[in-house]
Order: C-alpha cells, then structure tokens, then sequence
C-alpha cells in the first residue's frame, strides 16, 4: 500500500479539567490574545518544515491506499526566572484515505496517556505499535512526559532601577524595570567538516554545529508599563491598551548565533511581571526559502576564494620561474665577465707586448737586409764584412722567430675567449626568452585576475535576481492571506455574529415555551381540583366541571410531567440547570468567540475591519500580518540592493588603478611593472645579439691571426737557417757578389712588408685590447644589475603574489568552514530535528510551545498553562488538510 508522512499540528483535546482550568488567571484576555498571535507567528515556520519522503516505506499487513501525517510537539512550563517545571509532547498521527496500516510510531512513555479515549495503548521497546483501519479520516493522539532535555536554554533577569532583583520583588514596585532575556541553542557540539582551503585540497577540521533552530518570543505589557523600549523586538498595541513585543530569533550560525539576547526597559507602576510564550522548530538553512539565499552567498564565497587563491598561485608560479630564469642569466653573465676579462688580459698582456716584438724585430730585419744590400754593393770591401752581415741577419732571423712564437700564443689566447665569450653570450640569449616568456605569462595570470574580479562584481550584479524567488514568495503568502484566509475568517466571524443573535432567539422562545408549559399544568390541575381563578393564563370561559376523583388521579402524572419539563426549559432557582441557562451560557461563549476572531482578523490586517486600532497608545501606526509582510519584501530589496553596491565597489572597474583603493586597480598597477620589465628585457635580448656578433667576428679573427703568426714563425726560422747558411759560406761570397746583391734587394722588400704587416698587427691587436676591456666592463655593469631583477622577482613574490593567495586561502577558508557548518546543520535538522522520530520510511517534524511564567499582584506565578500550545494544537486539523492539498 501506499504510505506518506507529512508534518502538521497537534491539537489538544480540551478536557472538562481543562476547561476549569481555563477560568483562572491564565484565562485572561490578554493572553488569549498572545496565544492567538503565537498561532498565526507559527504557521508559515510549520508550513516551512513540511517534508515528504523520497521513497515511503510500508509494512507487508497494511492494505489499501492510506496517507499518515505525524508531528511531535514539546509543551513545556518554566518559572519566571526560565528554570523548567514540566515538560509534555502531544503526538498525532493523522490518517487519511481507505484501507489498514501498522504503525509503529517512537514515543516517550513516561505518564503515557491516550487522548482518544480509555482504551491502553501498545508499547514494545519505546514505540507505539497499532494497527488501524480508516475509511475517510482517522487520527491518533496521545501525551506524555517529555523525558530528554529541551533544545533551548533560557534564562531571565530583572533589574529595578539598576539593580538585579527576583521576579517576586518586582511585584506592586514602581521605578524603571528592565526585562533581559537569553536564550541558548543547546544543541551545540564539536564535529569534523571538511572544506577546500583554496589550493584544490580538501581539509577537515573540527568545528562547532548546532541544529538549527528559528522561532519567536512574544509578551503582553500591560497598560501600566509606560515609555517601552526595545533594541531588539518589534511593538505594537495589543488593542486593549498593553503593548505587544515580538522577539525574532535565529539561533545557529553563521547566519545567526547560537544565543539569542534581549530585552526591554519600562516605566512601571503598581508593576507584575507579564508571562512570555516562546514558539520554536528546526529547520533545513539549505531548503527553508528564508534562509536558502544566505546559505547560497556563502557557498558563493568560498568558491570565489578558491578562484582567487588559484589565480595567485599560478601568478606566483611564474614569477618564481621568472626569478629561476634571472639567477641562470647572471649566472651567464658572470661567465661572460670571467672570459671577457681574461681576453683583456691576453691581449694587452701578452698578444699587444707580441705584436710589438714582432714589429721591432721585423724593423730589424729590414735593416739587416738594407745591411747586406750595401755589403753587396760593397762587397768588394771583403769577405769580413759579409760575414758580418750574414751573422747580424741571423740573429735578427732568431728575434723575428722569437717574436712571431710570442704572437702566435697571444693570438691563441685570443682565440679562446674569444671562443669563452661567444659560448656566454649564445647561453645569455637562450635564457632571455625564459625571462620573457615568464614576464608574459604573469602578464596574463594578471590578467586573468582581472577577469575573475569583472566575473566576481558581475555574478553579483545577479543578486537582485536571486532574490526574486523570496519576493515570489511573499507574494504568494499574501495571496494566500488576502485571498483565502482573512475571507475565510472574515466568515467565520460573521457566522458567529449570526450564531449569537440565533442563541438568542431560541433561548428567548425556550423561556415563552416554559411559561406556555407551566400555564398547561396550572389549567390542567384547576381540572382536576375543579376549583381555580378563571383569569390569568389560563382564564377559561364558563365554569369548572366538579371534582373527579378518577379524572384528578389521571391527570396527576400529566401535571408532574409538565412542571418537570417546564424546569428542563427554564428553572428560575439560582443557579439550577435548564436549557434556557445552557442557551444562555452559550451565548456568552459564542460573544466571546467573536470578539476573538475580531482581534484575529486585526492581527492578520489592520484594514480588515473598521474596528481595527490603526494606532497604539503612544500614536504609532498598528500593523497587522499582511502589512508587516509588506514591509518585509521592501525591506529584502533595500538590503540586496545594499549588498551588491558594496561588493561592486570594492571590485572597482575596468579603467581603476592603484589610486582608486580597488582590487582590479591594485591588479592593473601590477601589470603595468611588469610591462616595463618586459620592455627591458627586450632590450637586453638585443644587446646580447650585437654582443654575440662581435664575439663571433673576434673569434674568426682570432684565427686567422694564428694561422698567420704560424706561418711567419715557419719563414723566421727558415730565415735564420739560411743566414746560418750564409755565414758559412762567406768563402764563396767573393764569386757571387752579383747574385748577392740582387737577393739583399729582394730581402729589403720582404723585410718592409713584414715591418708593415706586424706595424698593423699591433694596431689591431690594440684595438681588440681595447674592444674587450669595453665588453668586459659591459658584462660587469650587466652582472651587477642581474641580482636587482632576482631579487625585484623574489621581492614580488614575497610581498605580492604569495600574500594574495594567503588572503585568498583565509577567505576561502573562512567561507568554506562556514558554508560546512551551515551544510552540517542542515544534515543534522534531518537526522535529529525531531524529539523522538517519525514511523520508519516517513519524515516528520517537532515544534516546541514554551510558556514562560509570569508573577501577578498575589506574588503568584502565572502561566499560559498550555493556552499557547492547546491553539497550536487546535489548528492540527486545518493545518493536516492544508498538507494533504500540498501533497496532492
């Protein structure tokens, strides 16, 4: 079969206890009234709490089609101070449609008692268990003591004139009283939550839940407490000259707190202490429409901290490479100073002292060849002079030699840093493009920054939207007040202005029919006596027969039965029971009635009637429900609105910068450094190209030059040879003059290009000298400058980037644990919302009625013995049909 479990309100039966009970102190007007208020505050938090299972479970007996709705409701009776007395739960279990069904419901069977009847109830192992046929509609209610501890803590203090006194010293005392009252969720404790702390890693830690709990406390000032304030409540005239304060109170968090302070301050005279009434339940922040959108905001919060945080990594990321990237380019560029000073070094050391050599020994050359020119010419003057000659050209051969071997290892050192110089300036350039590429992609991270923050002020540009739904909403509950229940109230009160003329109509024609009676059994028992007065009622015309025994016996039982019923009719002893007094009683009754669905239909709407107080006693307008609902949709539109100007402010726009005090204008500011870096780096990058080519232009040259100084080394010695040869042979100089001279001119030319060609090596090489002390100390003024871009990276990172995903982590982080609590909360309203639990396979929900003591002028405490929850509970059966449309 089929089997749902829906949530509704469990009346109370009225009890001929009860009803005596109902003509004390607590019977008062004025708290009818606040129980009345606490019924109408209540139904949109039950409405609220409904819930309908996913998959209803049923039992293998249970035949037909039957829907079960169940609800718990915890009456509970403090003393004036908040200490608890007594505490009951009122279960109903509603049954609707055809067929049977087993139920097996988890009670509290301390002082179990059925309502229904005298008939006990089956217990086995803390459940009761029935099983009921119902053909319509069926219910099953029953009361117990509540035997576990009350959710809420509450506790209340009273100072007079400053000082904190008991509530009994209040009584009769004039002065300033001041009423605070706490209450405490206490349902807290501590449990793991887990949540992303920014970087993508799920973390648990333990943090403190409660079940989240909504509801309202309600008093009744009376006249005699003049100048009421209040930080926290909302007042109103109750219509009878007191003030009505209503306390809202949301008691988990982060959308609430789990304790709840407040108070108010009067002038008093002649002062009692009033009684309070608190109406509380849980709820689902993650379903309830009221709380739905605050819990959305936060689970929005912690993902745009999640974003951000990732965002900043990645943008720290880059700049570490960035600075990676500067520590190998001076790495490079201390190589590149290394080899570019030690090229100085061999050239002006060594190459330019070689080349100098080279040139003297070249000069020297030319002239020992001019010398064997002249000794040709004269070498008729003798063979000694020859030899001379061919000696000194020797030993200028030997120094040409010497100097060309000493060209040759300067420009093998040339040669090698040249080489050392290019392989640096080819490393330099291949990680330059790192630096650039890491430049671009800060750059972009930047820029994707930017566009989150945009994404951030334009995602909450949608609130407004958002907020559509509450609005919908509210508007549905004022259809549903203007359209259905303030008409059907409307007659309802109508029906009893009807219902207390009617009452009295008949009880005016019961009391004629009681007089026509007691004239029947006056005329009746003349008859029988055959004596009497001829006026009157019963004036008859003629004369009375005579007296007849037979005839008087006979109408004696008439006569008794006619005097009887005419009492039943109307008895004129004091006090004595008739249905005219019973007609009348319940006209009073019915009176009272109306003047209540009166103060109803005012409390539902000020506008309903025309005896509706439109102000109270100090002139401040009286709003009814459906004004106040009004008010409450303007009110959520001035607050979204709020809300996201703030937001988009803060974000700041495409065009801010730093100035501007604004997140995309800090990010903008940062972008624009690290263009300027790029630029330079561009710059750099082409500076190391020219480098590079004059060091491979170096290199090449360098080369040739020992290519060069090898050969000429070659032709000095092959030239000192030859003088060698020429000095051994001065013998034969005398034969061959004429040959000698021609070769001395021969030698003198060849000695002159070579002085040239070493002059202009000398040249050159003064000029490399030159070229590599300039390279050097550029590659010094580069490396000393390398370290401020590893550190400027560093610098960034340290106080920039790494700041901002630290921000970003404790935002996420803060939301996340708060959206976490809210999610628990929300987990534990399902799992342990109710007092005792549903039927297996269904949902259900508790309500708590708490009535807080008041002390009056006997120094008696009074309560609301119930009155506020016997109205909740005397509402079940509306609020039961209005679920069965829900779910239908």
């Amino acid at each position: 079969m089929h089997r749902t479990l829906t949530t509704a309100a469990s009346p109370r039966p009225t009890t001929s206890s009860n009803r005596a009970r109902a003509t004390g102190p607590a019977g008062s007007p004025a708290l009818a009234r606040r129980c009345a208020v606490g019924v109408v505050a209540l139904v949109p938090l039950l409405l609220g709490a409904l819930t309908t299972p996913a998959g209803a479970v049923g039992n293998e007996a249970d035949t037909g089609d039957v829907v079960v709705t169940n609800t718990e409701t915890v009456s509970a009776k403090l003393d004036a101070t908040g200490k608890l007395r007594e505490a009951r739960i009122y279960e109903q279990i509603a049954l609707t449609g055809t067929g049977s069904t087993q139920i097996v419901n988890p009670v509290s069977t301390k002082n179990l008692r059925n309502l229904d009847g005298f008939a006990a109830l089956d217990v086995s192992d803390g459940n009761l268990v029935t099983t009921v046929s119902v053909d319509g509609e069926r219910r099953l209610r029953s009361v117990s003591d509540f035997d576990k501890d009350l959710p809420l803590g509450v506790e209340v203090t009273y100072l007079l004139d400053g000082k904190e006194v008991a509530p009994g010293k209040v009584v009769g005392k004039s002065g300033t009283l001041e009423v605070r009252y706490t209450v405490t969720n206490l349902t807290s404790r501590e449990q793991d939550v887990t949540y992303d702390d920014g970087t993508g890693t799920q973390v648990t830690s333990p943090a403190v839940t409660v079940i989240p709990m909504i509801g309202q406390l309600v008093t009744i000032l009376p006249p005699s407490f003049t100048a009421v304030t209040s930080g926290e409540a909302s007042l109103a005239g109750d219509g009878h000259g007191g003030t009505r304060m209503t306390f809202q109170m949301t008691l988990f968090p982060p959308i609430g707190s789990p304790t709840a302070e407040f108070g108010y301050t009067a002038q008093v005279s002649g002062a009692v202490v009033p009684p309070a009434t608190i109406t509380a339940l849980p709820v689902s922040p993650l379903a309830s429409p009221s709380f739905k959108g605050g819990s959305a905001s936060y689970k929005a919060g912690a993902e745009s901290g999640v974003a951000l945080t990732a965002g900043a990594i990645e943008i720290d990321a880059n700049l570490l490479k960035l600075r990676d990237g500067a520590a190998q380019l001076l790495d490079g560029l201390v190589q590149l100073r290394a080899g570019a000073d030690e090229l100085s070094a061999g050239l002006n050391d060594d190459a330019v002292p070689g080349a100098d050599q080279l040139a003297a020994g070249a000069g020297a050359a030319k002239a020992g060849a001019d010398k064997v020119a002249a000794g040709a010419l004269s070498a008729q003057t003798g063979a000694g002079q020859l030899s001379a000659g061919a000696l000194a050209a020797q030993s200028g051969a030997g120094q040409l030699a010497a100097g060309a071997l000493a060209a040759q290892t300067g420009a093998g050192q040339l040669a090698a840093g040249s080489d050392l110089l290019t392989n640096g300036l080819t490393q330099a350039s291949g990680k330059a493009p790192s630096l650039l590429s890491g430049l671009t992609q800060v750059d972009a991270g930047l820029a994707k920054v930017d566009a989150g923050l945009a994404q951030l002020a334009g995602s909450i540009a949608t609130v407004p939207a958002q907020a559509d739904p509450l609005h919908v909403g509210i508007a549905k509950m004022r259809t549903a007040i203007s359209g259905r229940l303030l008409p059907g109230l409307t007659s309802v009160h109508d029906g009893l202005t009807v219902a207390v003329q009617g009452s009295g109509t008949i009880a005016a024609g019961v009391a004629g029919v009681s007089t026509q009676v007691e004239c029947a059994a006056d005329k009746l028992t003349e008859l029988s006596k055959g004596s009497g007065a001829a006026t009157g009622c019963h004036a008859a015309a003629g004369t009375l027969p005579e007296p007849d025994p037979v005839r008087a016996a006979a109408l004696e039982g008439v006569i008794t039965e006619l005097r009887t019923s005419q009492l039943t009719l109307a008895n004129p002893a004091a006090g004595a029971a008739s249905l005219n007094a019973s007609l009348t009683g319940m006209q009073g009754s019915l009176g009272t009635l109306k003047a209540g669905s009166q103060s109803l239909l005012c409390g539902i709407s000020v506008a309903s009637s025309p005896l509706c107080p439109t102000t109270d006693a100090a002139g401040a307008p009286v709003l009814g429900l459906l004004e106040g609902i009004n008010q409450v949709d303007g009110g959520i539109t001035q607050l979204v609105t709020g809300v996201v100007g703030g937001v988009q402010q803060a974000v700041g726009s495409a065009t801010d910068t730093a100035a501007q005090g604004t997140l995309r204008g800090g990010i903008h500011s940062v972008q624009g450094g690290t263009g300027q870096i790029a630029a330079g780096g561009q710059t750099l990058v082409a500076g190391l190209g020219e480098l590079g080519a004059g060091a491979s232009a170096l290199r090449d040259g360098a080369g040739r030059l020992v290519t060069g100084t090898g050969q000429l080394a070659t032709g000095a010695g092959t030239l000192a040879t030859g003088a060698g040869q020429l000095a051994t042979g001065a013998g034969a100089l005398a034969t061959g003059t004429g040959q000698l001279a021609t070769g001395a001119g021969t030698l003198a030319a060849g000695n002159g290009k070579i002085a040239a060609g070493a002059t202009e090596l000398a040249n050159g090489l003064g000029d490399a000298a030159d070229g590599s002390a300039l390279i050097a100390d550029g590659l010094g003024q580069a490396a000393d400058s390398a370290p401020a871009l590893v550190d400027g990276a560093q610098q960034l990172s340290d106080e920039g980037t790494s700041q901002l995903v630290v921000s970003g982590g404790k935002t996420a982080s803060d939301y996340g644990v708060k959206y976490a609590v809210i999610a628990a909360g929300a987990d534990r309203a399902v799992d342990e919302g109710m007092a005792y639990g549903a039927p297996e396979g269904a949902a259900g929900a508790t309500a708590y009625s708490i009535d807080i003591a008041g002390v009056d002028g006997d120094g008696k405490n009074s309560a609301g013995r119930g009155l506020a929850a016997l109205a909740l509970f005397a509402g079940g059966a509306g609020l039961a049909g209005l679920v069965r449309r829900r779910l239908s």
